[in-house]
């Protein structure tokens, strides 16, 4: 009777397992599970049913860390599926601008470019733009402060000359704005 009872509990869950399997809403296109049915497994139960279930990220900051990470390593074919879901995790059309404008900088602008192409399509079909009220940083002039450079004199030279390890007579010049630059011909710009 114990083993009946077992088999039976056995049986239900298992039953359970696969039904909750079924209700998980398939993450991977068909396309995937037509060519590689196992890739298809791995990303619907293991990647979406294990790894992003775990508590110690929230889906919120699990959506930030993938955008970043499929911004700076190029990867736009998977942009735009990952934007839509952070959007929907609750990470703000602001922030996914900001994001990709940080990345930018360490991650080369063309990704960046890339990556805002794809994030403009999700925006536009979410209905989600950025507010107007988070605005570049202004290019005029006016607003940047003055670098004052002053030209190096004549004795500083000199003593620089006696540390430099190179013939202290082969010297090269750039001029950036209204300051000319000495420097060893051999050095690196």
């Amino acid at each position: 009777m114990k083993k009946i009872a077992a088999t039976i509990a056995m049986s239900a869950l298992a039953a359970t397992g696969a039904e909750a399997r079924e209700k998980r809403q398939r993450v991977a296109p068909q396309a995937v599970y037509e060519t590689a049915p196992g890739l298809g497994d791995f990303t619907d139960n293991v990647l979406f049913g294990e790894v992003w279930e775990r508590k110690e990220l929230s889906p919120r900051d699990r959506s930030l860390v993938t955008v970043a990470t499929l911004v700076s390593t190029g990867k736009i074919a998977q942009t735009g599926s990952h934007v839509r879901r952070a959007l929907d995790n609750g990470v703000k059309p602001e922030e996914i601008g900001e994001l990709i404008t940080q990345l930018a900088f360490y991650s080369g602008w063309p990704n960046a470019m890339s990556a805002v192409v794809e994030t403009k399509k999700v925006f536009e079909s979410v209905g989600s733009a950025p507010s107007p009220t988070a605005t570049p940083r202004a290019s005029n002039s006016k607003l940047r402060p003055k670098r004052h450079v002053r030209p190096q004199s004549t004795r500083t030279l000199r003593r620089r000359r006696r540390h430099w390890p190179i013939s202290p007579t082969v010297f090269s010049s750039v001029t950036f704005g209204s300051v000319q630059i000495c420097r060893p011909a051999t050095a690196a710009w």
